[in-house]
């Protein structure tokens, strides 16, 4: 009897001890629109290398991140599917190549030598709470281009937004996020096409 007490005993004990499953947390895409902006093409397009983004290290991590009351925290049951300054480098590449505005688009990494250089810097890409039930999400970037034959600067530019998040909700939060970065890539874009043909 004391031997099937124990073995019950154990076994119940097991259960409790064992460590519970953790629920995988919401993870979110910050994909390009797909959005064309250009009415046609350059005649003579250039290629173009963007260059490493500089950025926060915030920036770098998986996070959705959020200010209230000035102080910077994190969603913890709602990430990013990939870092917001890997998101940016694809977003742009991909604005660029569905309108055409250069030759070819190369990353970092690439070998190949390119005619302009796009450096940036992310600043900021935050949820920002004005008060309990309001908020907006908040994106800075500055951008140099540069012509990587003399390395002169082409243009500089601060490009700047504030998207309202309509409800309290992470995924709204989302949708103010995917906006902003959109709305980037298309300015960034129409920017370019001005500065350079």
């Amino acid at each position: 009897m004391k031997k099937l007490f124990l073995v019950v005993f154990m076994a119940f004990s097991a259960c409790s001890l064992a460590p519970s499953p953790e629920l995988n947390p919401n993870s979110y895409i910050l994909r390009s629109d797909g959005n064309i902006v250009l009415s046609k093409p350059p005649s003579r397009p250039k290629s173009i290398k963007i260059a490493p983004v500089q950025a926060l290290p915030y920036l770098k991590t998986n996070e959705i991140v959020y200010v209230k009351e000035n102080e910077l925290n994190a969603y913890s049951k709602h990430v990013w599917k990939s870092s917001p300054l890997n998101s940016l480098t694809v977003l742009l590449s991909s604005k660029f190549e569905k309108n055409q505005l250069f030759s070819l688009v190369l990353n970092a990494n690439s070998q190949i030598q390119a005619d302009l250089i796009l450096e940036t810097r992310f600043d900021a890409f935050e949820q920002v709470f004005q008060s309990n039930d309001k908020s907006e999400v908040n994106l800075e970037l500055s951008a140099n281009l540069i012509n990587n034959s003399n390395k002169k600067l082409l243009g500089f530019k601060h490009f700047s937004y504030k998207i309202p998040v309509k409800k309290l909700e992470p995924s709204e939060a989302v949708v103010s996020f995917k906006e902003a970065l959109n709305r980037l890539g298309d300015d960034m874009v129409v920017w370019m096409n001005e500065l350079l043909y």
